[in-house]
């Protein structure tokens, strides 16, 4: 029985370092670092990617080499901000891709002239149902496909 539940030791011991080493090996990566802080932050500095890398000051210099080339960074010029006075802010090019087509939706919203959908649409959309909605729930329905309400969104989401 005690040698049993030392083997059972060591197995946990040794599932907990693979996992660990696992763990900086994937924090060790550029990729997850970037992923990392720029899942907390939109706009970032090189020292919030420093900061981000593993422990391990062997490989620093490496995955800092390859943060500062990596090709999903991306420098940001604020306006009116002087080189060299306010540190380098960075972003990904899938922040900016985000936030270009977010400028494009709310373009297309505020040029639309239409909010509503018709109520020929919304009840072709309750007769299409395999189920069955009460008189309150289909009047919440109308309330926020009606004019100026929410549909456009709906409208702008179908033609994606």
């Amino acid at each position: 029985m005690f040698s049993e539940r030392r083997w059972y030791g060591k197995a946990t011991t040794l599932a907990f370092r693979e996992a660990q080493s696992a763990e900086l090996a994937e924090r060790s990566k550029s990729s997850a670092i970037i992923e990392q802080v720029s899942g907390m932050k939109t706009l970032f500095t090189r020292h919030d990617l420093y900061r981000a890398v593993t422990d391990d000051p062997a490989s620093f210099a490496a995955i800092k080499a390859q943060l500062d080339v990596h090709p999903s960074i991306v420098t940001v010029e604020l306006p009116g901000s002087v080189r060299g006075r306010a540190p380098e802010l960075l972003t990904t090019v899938e922040a900016i891709e985000t936030e270009r087509s977010v400028t494009a939706l709310g373009d297309a919203m505020s040029e639309a002239r239409d909010f509503g959908l018709t109520s020929a649409s919304v009840s072709t959309a309750f007769e299409s149902l395999s189920f069955d909605l009460s008189d309150e729930q289909q009047a919440a329905v109308r309330h926020v496909t009606g004019d100026e309400r929410l549909s456009l969104c709906m409208k702008e989401l179908r033609r994606r």
